[in-house]
């Protein structure tokens, strides 16, 4: 009796297969991430929101330095004091203390200045923001500017309730307003893309 022949075809390694498939076919299963399209305005929560926010990251990184340096000084002056309880160097370090206070006191009042008042200072701030947002960087526009920047441009980011905080300087930050997104997923797509590119700050 005859027994019919069964063929197998051995399947094709992918390198044979990109080898086989015509030129400019992509193989690739996984879709290219699309851009984050924005639409958005500033106004007045978000700069109060923003303020506060800076304030809390500014004194997260200069508490620490802050103490030391005081620690230090009293130190010194206690010394001093013991070695030579009419020393002028001890009054002159302590006078250096109250300065450094000052400063510090100095630079809080000043970044606590209104919002209302740096929001009438600033005119862009009213205006309407389009922004695109994808792996090569952040594109903004309104209607006196616009904006194209890479990755490589910002130094890292931090969040708060309703605001992404993208630095681009010592002490200039790129707010992105949270509500601007459409949905949650697009809020954490924004999260994974800050976290694939910049450095989380500490907050």
């Amino acid at each position: 009796m005859y027994q019919g022949t069964t063929l197998v075809v051995p399947k094709k390694a992918p390198e044979e297969r990109a080898a086989l498939a015509p030129e400019g076919t992509n193989l690739s299963t996984s879709p290219k991430p699309q851009p984050i399209q924005l639409q958005y305005h500033y106004d007045l929560g978000d700069l109060h929101e923003a303020q506060q926010a800076l304030l809390r990251w500014w004194w997260h990184g200069q508490r620490t330095r802050l103490l030391i340096i005081l620690a230090l000084f009293a130190i010194v002056i206690l010394v001093l004091e013991q070695s030579d309880p009419k020393s002028a160097l001890a009054a002159g370090f302590m006078g250096s203390v109250i300065t450094i206070l000052l400063l510090v006191f100095g630079a809080w009042r000043k970044a606590r200045k209104p919002a209302k008042n740096v929001w009438t200072a600033n005119p862009i701030l009213k205006e309407r923001f389009d922004t695109e947002i994808d792996e090569q960087g952040i594109r903004s526009r309104c209607s006196i500017a616009t904006s194209d920047r890479t990755w490589t441009v910002f130094t890292g980011y931090f969040e708060s309730a309703k605001l992404f905080h993208i630095q681009q300087g010592p002490n200039q930050f790129l707010w992105i307003p949270k509500r601007a997104f459409g949905s949650e997923q697009e809020i954490q797509q924004m999260r994974e893309l800050l976290r694939a590119k910049l450095v989380a700050l500490k907050f």
